[in-house]
This record gives C-alpha cells, structure tokens and sequence, in this order.
C-alpha cells in the first residue's frame, strides 16, 4: 500500500513537473471494475471482515484517482513552482542541447525521492479527510496501476516540448521585474528638480545677456604718466577717439583729477607736441609725434621723433617703426622715422637692431637690410635738450630706508612746503651730519649729477662726498652752505667729486656708490635734508 501511494505520489509530481500527463485509465478502471463485480459475484468473501455481498458498498474505482488527484493540489502547486524554476535555470544557465530536458528530468526524477517526506504529510492529511471509503479499495486498486508506468515513458519524448515553451513561468519573472518599474515613477519628479534648476538660471541668463553690452571691461593696462593738466588749455597731449579724431589727454582720466598725472592705456595713439612722458618702467620720453605704447613697453612710432632715456634700469624697452624694431634697454637715444628707414642717433650705452649694433656717439639708419651709414654723432639734439634729467637714485624720508639712517634721525616736520606736512631727515649739534646706506649700488653715467634739497643753520663749511666701494675710500665736494634758515637745492656733477685721501681722482661713470650722505661744520649747527638724488642729464 505504500508502495503504491510513493509510486502515485512520483507519478503525480512527474505529471506536475510538465514532464508526462495523467493516463486515461478510465477505460481500464471501468473494466476491472466489472470483472471484480463478476468475480464478487461468484467468489464468496471469507475472513473477519467478510459480510453479505447485498451489504457491501458499491466500489468506485474510477474514483479513486480522480480524488488523489485533486488532494495533490497544494504538492501540485510546490512541484510546479520547483520545476519551473528548475527548468529557467537550465534554459538560462545551461547549453542549448537536446538533452537538456532529459537532464532536466533526471534531476527531477533524483529530487522527487528526497522531496518525499514533504508532500507525505499533505497526502495523508488529503487521504484522511476523503474519509475510510477511498482506503480499502486502494488493496486492489494499485494492483493494476503498475501497468501504466512504460506508458508515460513512451510518451514523454512526445511531449517534451510541452514544459519548455510553457509561458507561465515566464511571466512571473517579468511580472516581478515590472513591479520594480513601479517606483520607477519618480522620474516624474526628477524631471521637477531640473525645471527648478531651470528656473534658477532663467534669472541668470538675462543678467549676462544684458551685461554682454554693458559688462565692465577688464582694467586697461597703463603703460605710462602723464603730467598733470592742471588749468592749462594748451596741454601738450592728445589722444585719438574711436572716430579718428584727437581729443584731450585729461579724458584718459577723471577730469575731477585734473592736478594729479594722467594715466596712459597700452595701445592708445598719443600726439605729443614737445613733451616728455615718463613710462612705467622709469624710462624718460621727450617727444614730437605720434605714437602707441603696447603692454609690453614696444613703442610704436607713428610720425614725426623723440627722445628715449632707459638707462639705469633693466627693463625691456624697444621701438618699432613699421616692421623695423630696435632694442634701446639701458640706453638713450634720438628715434627719428624717415621714410622706410629708422633713423638711430645713440647717446648712452647701445641699441641692437638685430645681430648689429648702434654704439653711444654714433648715429645711423635702420632699414630692411639693416644697419647703414653709420658715422659720429656729436650729441646735441633738441629733443634732448629740453627732456628732463633721468633720475638713477632718489632717497626721500617719506618712509623709513630700508637700511635705516647711518647719522640723523627721520622727524615729522609741520608747515613744510606750502603748509604741508612731511617727513625729512634731521640732525643737530657740532657739525651736525645725514647720512645713510643705499638700497643697492648705483652705477654712474656720462651726465649724472647728484641733486639734495636741504637747509642748514650754524654751518661754517659743508661737506658732500660718497662710497665708492671699488677703491675703499670716499668722493666728495665742499660746496658752500649757502644762506642760513632757507630750502635750496644744490646740484654738483660728479666730475667734480674727487678722492678724498689723495684729492686728485675724479668721480667718472661706471663708477659705483654705495652710500653717501651731507653734513655742517661748526660747533652749533642744525641740518634738514628733503631728499637725495642721483639724476642724469639727456
């Protein structure tokens, strides 16, 4: 009887597997049913349990397995959930082969037995509530069962592509993979956070848009000082306006600022009308023309000449003239366009134009070809006459030196100059002295002058000298104190500076100086120096 429950219970597992499908033994059942009637009928029923045959309840066979059938709902559903799972894995995972669903059988077939406890209990329980009826004639019943196990192995291989095309499972693995999209919804308010950011911008988009026409422009870079215009009408710079016309110099600038210097814009075309201007760099500029400064200090004549003093400073300084560019870095010179050529007259150090060389003293022209005529050049021209001295060292008190005062002290003095204050250097006593280090040393030049503002009181005989650190001794001057109690300048040119120890060694340039300073003699003396300086005449 066991046997027979574990045989049914595997055959019902292989048919809900999709492997085989329930025989119609209806036919056979109806038949053994009427021979076990007939066989009833004649045989009498001895034992225990024997009863008269009009007692007996009608035996359905054909029953029997409908009723096992439908108790094996809840294994049914287990095993086919299982075998499709299975059969995925197989499909997905394994090689597509022939003999994939019979493997697939196989396992299903070695599975079952280990599966057997679990549906046992559900088949009893089944068994139970059908009631006594269904138990005694399961005796005889699964006598004649064995015979339709060849028959689902003969059909089988029909029906093997019954369970593979099977949609059901199918749909349940997509069903659980559309559930997933459901919260897929919030897109929705992923595309509201990009209208928000997209309102953001919407403020912002006009702003840049408006501000294209009316955004500042970045700061112009200045590349030279104009002297202040003051009230004068007659101011000696011009710029040209966008419409090609020249205009006053002072609109550079704020025309509130008319006693201060007017800053120069790189790449502004000036018309100078006998005038110097002072680059950013330190070089001088006395000109008749035209002409453009870029912001690299290239100087562009357009018209005319003028006067260029770099020296004392290494900054890069060139001209250019058409397509012809000369370097004037550390020199002084007249740049005179004419024609196709750059005429070159060289007062200080050289101008390289090119792999060729202008030298001091000399002049020549400078054209596509190079450098020709050259020849002497005694040095006078008028615009550099009249261009202003280049300043090589300027010490003022307005700050505190760098190496501080050597003698002297730095005070406060009120009502100087035209009631303004300032700061000047001071000393007081018997033979009352100023002196101070320089920042570095300072190179003498042909023409340079040494030029300091003071005033003095009690002073018998002054004294003006300087360190050259080349001979290890002092260069000075006994000029005259001049008149007690007043500002004067006093400007002595450094030829006439001599070696103090032997007195017969003049100052000359290429010089060097490291310090320097003025001091009184006399026994009550009191000394104010505005400034120091070393300038060197065009």
């Amino acid at each position: 009887m066991t046997h027979d429950k574990e045989r049914l219970e595997d055959q019902a597992m292989r048919e809900a597997a999709g492997g085989e499908t329930p025989p119609d033994l209806s036919a056979r059942i109806l038949d053994a049913a009427e021979r076990k009637q007939l066989d009833d009928a004649v045989t009498p029923i001895s034992g225990a349990h024997s009863v008269p045959r009009t007692a007996r309840p009608r035996r359905m066979t054909a029953a029997l397995p409908r009723r096992n059938w439908q108790g094996a709902g809840i294994v049914t559903a287990f095993a086919l959930l299982f075998a499709v799972g299975l059969v995925a894995f197989v499909v997905w995972k394994g090689p597509a082969n022939p003999n994939t669903g019979e493997t697939a059988r196989q396992e299903n077939r070695a599975v079952a037995p280990a599966d057997k406890p679990e549906p046992a209990p559900a088949q009893k329980k089944h068994t139970e509530a059908a009631g006594n009826e269904t138990s005694q004639p399961d005796n005889t019943g699964p006598e004649n069962t064995p015979e339709p196990k060849p028959e689902p192995e003969n059909n089988t291989p029909a029906e093997q592509p019954g369970p593979e095309p099977q949609p059901e499972p199918e749909p349940k693995n997509p069903d659980d993979v559309v559930k997933q999209p459901e919260p897929e919804p919030q897109p929705e308010p992923e595309p509201k956070k990009p209208d928000d950011t997209v309102a953001q911008p919407k403020p912002e988009n006009p702003a840049p848009e408006h501000k294209t026409d009316t955004a500042p422009k970045p700061a112009p870079v200045v590349v030279a000082n104009l002297p202040s215009p003051g009230d004068r009408r007659d101011y000696p710079y011009a710029v040209r306006n966008a419409d090609g016309k020249w205009e006053s110099a002072p609109l550079i600038g704020s025309k509130k600022n008319l006693d201060k210097p007017v800053a120069l814009a790189a790449g502004r075309e000036l018309k100078i009308d006998g005038a110097p201007i002072e680059l950013t760099n330190g070089a001088v500029l006395n000109g008749d023309c035209v002409l453009s400064i870029d912001k690299d200090l290239t100087i562009k004549l357009i018209e005319d000449d003028f006067w260029l003093d770099s020296t004392g400073s290494d900054a890069h300084v060139a001209v250019q003239y058409e397509q012809l560019t000369a370097d004037c870095t550390g020199a002084a010179a007249v740049f005179e366009a004419d024609g196709r050529k750059l005429r070159i007259r060289c007062a200080v150090g050289s101008v390289r134009c090119g792999d060729e060389v202008i030298k001091a003293g000399e002049q020549g022209s400078l054209s596509d070809r190079g450098v020709s005529g050259l020849r002497p050049w005694e040095g006078r021209h008028k615009l550099r006459d009249s261009a202003p001295s280049h300043t090589l060292l300027e010490v003022g008190f307005e700050v505190e030196p760098a190496n501080g005062l050597i003698e002297g002290k730095r005070i406060r003095l009120q009502n100087f100059d035209s009631g303004k204050d300032d700061w000047v250097a001071h000393a007081v006593g018997q033979d009352a002295k100023v002196s101070l280090k320089f920042d570095a040393e300072v190179a003498l030049q042909p023409g340079t002058e040494v030029v300091i503002r003071y005033r003095q009181t009690g002073a018998e005989r002054m004294v003006v000298q300087f360190w050259n650190d080349a001979v290890a001794d002092n260069f000075g001057i006994d000029p005259s104190p001049g008149k007690p109690g007043e500002w004067q300048v006093l400007r002595m040119p450094i030829e006439k500076f001599r070696n103090r120890e032997t007195g017969n060694v003049e100052a000359k340039p290429g010089d060097k100086w490291m310090s320097g300073g003025i001091y009184v003699v006399g026994k009550d003396t009191e000394l104010y120096v505005d400034y120091i300086r070393l300038e060197r005449r065009p």
